[in-house]
């Protein structure tokens, strides 16, 4: 166990996640590496790296492409960088994207810590979704449209204001999820 305390971000991410109903631990090392937040569920895990920053602003590329090689030692199912105090561009998104990395930023975090406090039941399918984790209950859920009707920053989509048409995220959701359910079955087959 690292010994340092850990950040507010950090703390209210583990928080999210556990409220969620994840089994998460804080600042441990994994693979010779030091994880913020590590999360799992079922037979999911992820790797949570927080970064905050009030007047200095962190190298995205640099972290997508550093968390991206400490991934392929570690092994986990994703990799969640959550920014907070900076600006995630377009082209940023896009880089996590393909890399296997999902970014959540300041409002992400408030819309799923308010969502784990209020509405606890459905934050884990919130989670798992945003995080291109399909479940059974991701999919009950996408079935009933809960998750494209909702005015929500996306960060795989950038910055919006008003709603994205639902048919649009659906079709979306649909082929970014097959391509993250190859990329995990594919894993499996390679241990």
């Amino acid at each position: 166990m690292v010994s340092r305390k850990g950040s507010l971000l950090e703390r209210n991410v583990k928080k999210i996640f556990d409220l969620a109903g994840f089994k998460t631990k804080q600042n441990i090392r994994l693979a010779g590496y030091e994880v913020d937040v590590y999360a799992k569920y079922k037979g999911f895990d992820v790797i949570i790296e927080c970064k905050q920053r009030e007047k200095s602003s962190v190298n995205l590329p640099n972290l997508i492409y550093t968390w991206t090689g400490k991934n392929k030692k570690i092994g986990a199912t994703r990799v969640l960088l959550v920014i907070y105090g900076q600006r995630v561009s377009r082209e940023h998104l896009k880089l996590a994207r393909e890399e296997n990395v999902i970014i959540w930023n300041e409002d992400h975090v408030d819309k799923f810590m308010d969502l784990a406090i209020e509405k606890k039941d459905k934050s884990l399918v919130y989670i798992l979704d945003s995080l291109g984790i399909t479940t059974e209950e991701v999919k009950k859920l996408r079935k009933r449209r809960v998750l494209v009707e909702e005015e929500i920053k996306i960060p795989q989509f950038g910055y919006f204001k008003g709603k994205i048409k639902s048919k649009e995220l659906r079709e979306w959701y649909e082929k970014r999820i097959e391509e993250l359910n190859k990329e995990i079955r594919k894993k499996k087959t390679l241990k």
